[in-house]
């Protein structure tokens, strides 16, 4: 798919008057913050890559933290940042929240942030202003 792809997409989801959200990384993803996405989710490992750090330097909340920021000058309005098991944040130009999943006997973390994204993003159609209810249903899909 071509890097410009997810742009055209999500601008024409945007102009249509849609809530746009992608799960992207690196290039594709910084080509489609031009489209200022309402949502973007990210792991902290694509996070670094896309931002071209090293994960190591994420692993403060205040770096995490830092790049959600990024994000959002980039324009993203909210970013949402996964870490697998360790919490999860979800940033807004305003607003923080990080949440732990429970610990669950995994089967296979496939999917897990997919749901993760589902949950958030079903909360926030109807409440858009509810966003730690928006993490905590997301984390309770992922889980």
């Amino acid at each position: 798919m071509p890097v410009a792809a997810y742009q055209e997409i999500l601008a024409d989801a945007k102009q249509a008057g849609a809530m746009t959200a992608i799960d992207a990384a690196g290039p594709a993803l910084l080509k489609a913050l031009g489209a200022k996405p309402d949502l973007v989710m990210i792991n902290r490992g694509e996070l670094a890559e896309t931002l071209g750090c090293s994960p190591r330097s994420l692993r403060s909340d205040r770096a995490l933290i830092a790049a959600a920021r990024r994000l959002m000058t980039l324009g993203a309005r909210i970013a949402v940042i996964a870490d697998g098991p360790r919490a999860a944040c979800l940033a807004t130009a305003s607003e923080i929240h990080r949440l732990t999943p429970p610990a669950v006997q995994a089967r296979s973390a496939m999917g897990g942030g997919d749901a993760l994204m589902a949950g958030i993003l079903r909360v926030l159609l109807k409440s858009p202003e509810n966003l730690a209810a928006a993490l905590s249903f997301g984390i309770a899909c992922g889980a």
